[in-house]
């Protein structure tokens, strides 16, 4: 398991990785099926607001936000090297930040071990975790940056 504190916007990436093309997709906001549970404030999450990510394995990743939540990301697919990115980007569809369910968003990283380019992995799902499940990703700064 990898942790990094390197989370850069999606302008920053588009910037390093000569730039992305836009998504045709259409997005998943929240409806009926993904209002928030139980009046969870923290449901959604807006994708400048990260401070860092960890992989749990090719199709899993947990992104903490400035605002000491953890959020469970499912990607679509195995995404075949975002276990060794040192850096990851976030690319919303449809020109929000807010993320908040299933194809909101792009995982986009580079392989540093590649001559592939950038990746893009769909989120299919985003999961809040409860405070306790969050408190080993976010119960203190330091150590979410220095468990490599």
């Amino acid at each position: 398991m990898k942790t990094s504190a390197l989370l850069v916007p999606l302008v920053i990436v588009g910037l390093g990785l000569g730039g992305i093309g836009a998504a045709t997709a259409m997005s998943g906001k929240p409806n009926g099926s993904h209002a928030p549970v139980s009046g969870d404030r923290y449901r959604c999450f807006d994708s400048t607001f990260l401070r860092g990510f960890q992989t749990v394995s090719d199709n899993k990743l947990i992104v903490m936000s400035d605002q000491d939540q953890a959020y469970e990301l499912t990607l679509g697919g195995v995404c075949i090297g975002v276990d060794t990115s040192f850096m990851i980007g976030i690319r919303p569809r449809m020109g929000s930040t807010e993320i908040c369910g299933p194809f909101d968003a792009d995982i986009v990283y580079n392989d540093m071990g590649s001559l592939r380019g950038h990746q893009e992995c769909p989120i299919t799902d985003v999961r809040h975790l409860p405070p306790e499940e969050a408190a080993q990703y976010v119960g203190s700064r330091s150590r979410a940056s220095s468990s490599r």
